[in-house]
């Protein structure tokens, strides 16, 4: 249990710092303010998928470890920051 508080709190912070990185300097704060949302959301939700051990015990598990995996594949298709500046307009990102 407490590998994964450490896990989902470094998750959390990695998500700032990556978005900052990541969008133009024009959507920046629309875009920390969805990821946070969704990053809360998820938080909020995750109590309740517990609860689906009464439909399959194997059930919670797969869900969150498909979340998991799909993440992980999701991150590898971003773009590598490393070396770049920080894009200021749209035009810059393309």
């Amino acid at each position: 249990a407490l590998f994964g508080k450490f896990a989902a709190a470094g998750a959390f912070a990695v998500v700032f710092v990556y978005v900052a990185e990541l969008f133009p300097t024009s959507l920046r704060n629309v875009a920390m303010g969805m990821s946070s949302t969704a990053a809360r959301a998820s938080i909020i939700v995750a109590p309740f998928v517990v609860m689906l051990t009464q439909v399959s015990q194997q059930l919670p598990w797969l869900l969150f470890g498909s979340f998991g995996f799909m993440a992980a594949f999701c991150t590898m298709l971003l773009p590598e920051t490393l070396g770049r500046s920080i894009p200021e307009s749209l035009d810059d990102c393309k």
